[in-house]
């Protein structure tokens, strides 16, 4: 009764009709919306992230951001969410509004939060699972490089003493060259040590990092439009940078 009565001015008959519907079965989702909200993601994809970040989405159009919860301590909101969250939403459904309204806004409240969290631990792996990914790719790409720039340097070296060996007539020099190494196959050993000279520092972890981005535009839109960053440090020109960096991946400002 007391929680009630320090939540009472949030509770609208608009906000009360909200909290009721919550625990129904919403024709959309096929189950009530206490347990989509409950729900845990079992994956870390751009699917999963889009259908976290559709949960925030929900609570801020319920204005649970706006909501003054500062009466309540914060381990009795985490206790009264907890009720919600290991209960049906029938056994809900049943218990006294009294009861039954201050339990369900702890929970809102909660699941903003701890969902918020989630979503970010979620990217941050992401983009770890990402960055490893590249590193793994530019890792085999530099092997790959290494064995094949080691035969071209090796075919070049055998042309090289057969050039600088004496005993071999100007006039033969050629057709003894090509005996053992094709023209083409030395072209091909030539273009691959210019190629791999230029390439040298063109290919680095960003550069194969940055073929997965289309992975991660699958929704850091929803992230950037859904999620508000506050600045620490205002000198460093963060903000600035997330601003242009929010404009770009919506498409509001030219690359």
């Amino acid at each position: 009764e007391e929680t009630h009565r320090r939540l009472a001015f949030l509770l609208t008959p608009n906000l009360q009709e909200k909290l009721d519907k919550i625990l129904e079965i919403d024709t959309t989702l096929k189950i009530p919306i206490h347990r989509w909200l409950c729900g845990q993601p079992t994956s870390n994809t751009a699917k999963a992230i889009n259908q976290t970040l559709d949960k925030i989405t929900y609570l801020q159009e319920m204005q649970v951001p706006t909501w003054d919860l500062s009466t309540i301590t914060i381990n009795r909101k985490k206790r009264l969410a907890n009720i919600v969250r290991n209960n049906t939403n029938s056994y809900l459904q049943r218990i006294n509004p009294t009861k039954r309204y201050p339990l369900m806004i702890c929970f809102l409240w909660e699941t903003l939060l701890d969902t918020t969290d989630m979503v970010l631990v979620m990217y941050s792996d992401f983009w770890q699972q990402d960055m490893n990914d590249a590193k793994k790719a530019l890792e085999e790409y530099q092997m790959s490089v290494m064995k094949i720039r080691g035969r071209a340097w090796l075919t070049l070296i055998d042309t090289t003493k057969m050039v600088v060996n004496d005993e071999i007539e100007n006039f033969d020099l050629r057709q003894t060259i090509f005996k053992s190494y094709p023209k083409e196959q030395l072209q091909e050993a030539l273009n691959m040590v210019i190629k791999g000279s230029k390439e040298d520092t063109e290919h680095t972890q960003l550069y194969f990092l940055f073929k997965q981005y289309g992975r991660f535009k699958q929704f850091t839109v929803h992230l950037l439009n859904t999620l508000t960053f506050e600045i620490a440090f205002a000198k460093d020109y963060f903000g600035d940078g997330l601003i242009l960096l929010s404009q770009l991946q919506k498409g509001s400002k030219r690359k």
